[in-house]
């Protein structure tokens, strides 16, 4: 297809469809999908370079067409996990963890050490796990973080509600 063009400009042309082909796989695209632009883009690059001529400048015609990462559709929700994603989200687990642990051994100083440090650390804890929670909320371990954070300050409000 891309017989008419040099050996550089064949380079060129792979690179951009390499770069499309990726972009699509990285975004959950499929084998079909993926083929189908290819095929699309490789006549439309071939048709915009007839259209110009011989000597039109190859890089401007790819230029002139979206960008490879445009071909994808990445949805925001299916996004990969990122390292600080992936980091914020076992953070928020911590917090969700360590909340509960402060209130459970401050009973092992006895109710004024609880209500002075057990109660504050799990509200603190607990409010921190919920926004960590919900900055990693894309990953599997944000999710867990931000519900079990937000259970527990749940059952604090039924508790308190109920006047345990």
């Amino acid at each position: 297809m891309f017989e008419n063009l040099s050996s550089r400009e064949q380079n060129q042309v792979r690179s951009f469809l390499a770069s499309v082909e990726s972009d699509m796989r990285r975004s959950g695209a499929t084998n079909t999908e993926v083929e189908a632009v290819r095929e699309a883009l490789s006549e439309q690059i071939v048709e915009a370079r007839s259209e110009a001529g011989a000597g039109a400048d190859l890089q401007q015609i790819l230029k002139s067409i979206d960008p490879p990462y445009s071909f994808a559709e990445i949805d925001a929700t299916a996004a990969p996990e990122s390292k600080d994603a992936a980091f914020l989200g076992k953070l928020s687990l911590g917090f969700a963890v360590l909340g509960v642990a402060a209130a459970v051994l401050s009973q092992l100083g006895g109710a004024d050490f609880a209500d002075r440090f057990g109660g504050p650390a799990f509200i603190f804890s607990q409010l921190i796990a919920v926004c960590l929670g919900f900055l990693s909320r894309q990953t599997v371990i944000g999710k867990a973080g931000l519900v079990c954070s937000l259970a527990c300050l749940l059952l604090l409000v039924v508790i308190a509600a109920l006047g345990v």
